[in-house]
């Protein structure tokens, strides 16, 4: 099985042909989608795998948890002039959810962001209704940085769109870093 970066909890590797179908049902589930803005879409393997083309302003991971594909986490909107990014994550297994595996995810992607892509900030989006979101993100080190008010409407009730970012000063270095540490440390003797 290849795993590229290995955290503590979970592992990241690129889009493999045989995660499409688990991305499909990930996309198509309610309740995953419910926070991503995706939804109210329907998603096929075609559009999955459409989706997951190479691109040079996006890296995408499939993560893995003992083995199983159970999400994505992908850094879009790469600006390698600016040194900017987006990141989006979604935990697609719904028996994984709420189990304290998105901070190692999200530091590992961070990680990969800030030293290995170089980049000096990193944003993302959630919505005010999703205080689990917000919290977890704020635990990885990022910040509010501003309110779209009232851009969500979800039966009849506006939510706001919150902006959050992270910094690489802000970034406190984890498994990865380490990781590149070492093999650096390994070479120099």
């Amino acid at each position: 099985m290849l795993e590229k970066f290995k955290g503590k909890q979970v592992s990241l590797r690129p889009v493999l042909e045989e995660d499409i179908p688990a991305f499909e049902r990930f996309m198509n589930d309610f309740e995953a989608t419910f926070f991503t803005g995706s939804m109210p879409g329907l998603y096929t393997q075609a559009e999955e795998k459409d989706y997951f083309k190479p691109a040079e302003d996006k890296r995408q991971f499939s993560v893995l948890f003992n083995g199983e594909v159970i999400g994505i986490i992908e850094l879009f909107d790469i600006d390698f002039i600016n040194r900017t990014a987006v990141l989006g994550i979604m935990i697609g297994k719904e028996e994984v959810r709420s189990r304290g595996l998105g901070q190692d995810i999200i530091n590992l992607a961070l990680d990969y962001g800030f030293y290995l892509l170089n980049l000096e900030s990193i944003a993302l989006t959630c919505y005010s209704f999703n205080a689990r979101a917000r919290a977890l993100y704020k635990k990885c080190g990022f910040k509010e940085i501003g309110h779209w008010r009232k851009s969500r409407c979800i039966l009849g009730t506006y939510y706001d769109t919150i902006y959050m970012d992270i910094l690489k000063e802000d970034h406190k270095p984890y498994v990865l870093y380490q990781q590149m540490q070492d093999t650096i440390n390994k070479y120099q003797k």
